[in-house]
């Protein structure tokens, strides 16, 4: 009976590998894969809609599945995609590539692999290190990048990168 029940709860949100649908979700995109180099592909939702391209970047340990629920309500102004970087979710796990310049070639080559020459990005926490990067390299490439909650908070970033002010405690 316990097994009957698990499958109830979770038989119809597991990935359907032979149809390239993932069932976790009702948000009406596409899932394709990329390979960005030898071996090692990205997965990549795409939400549809008209306009100009929307990159969606996700903050680490998430997926593109994380903005399954409000992507679509770009559609009307923009083309939403959103890239689950290597080591997470469907894309692959390999033991190289994890750097920061890796990653936004990764970004870049799905880009050139989908032909899109300008874009408009969004990126949650460690997202906001790859879009630098973009705007750095590739400034023709990136109209706009919004960064939201970039990389680590104030404390992880003092113990770990540079000198960061705390803000006043309320």
């Amino acid at each position: 009976m316990g097994s009957l029940v698990a499958w109830a709860l979770l038989g119809r949100n597991v990935w359907n590998a032979t149809n390239n649908v993932c069932r976790c979700d009702t948000s009406g995109h596409k899932v394709s894969f990329v390979t960005v180099e030898p071996g090692v592909q990205l997965e990549v939702l795409d939400w549809g809609g008209t306009g100009q391209t929307l990159i969606l970047l996700t903050g680490i340990g998430d997926n593109a599945h994380v903005f399954d629920e409000f992507a679509y309500q770009f559609n009307d102004r923009f083309h939403v995609i959103g890239i689950t970087r290597r080591g997470f979710g469907h894309s692959s796990q390999p033991v190289h590539g994890y750097d920061l310049d890796t990653r936004a070639r990764d970004d870049i080559t799905v880009l050139d692999k989908l032909n899109i020459r300008e874009a408009v990005f969004i990126g949650h926490s460690v997202a906001g290190t790859e879009l630098n990067k973009l705007g750095a390299v590739y400034p023709d490439l990136t109209e706009t990048d919004i960064q939201a909650c970039i990389a680590y908070g104030a404390e992880m970033a003092r113990e770990r990168f540079v000198e960061v002010p705390l803000e006043p405690a309320v």
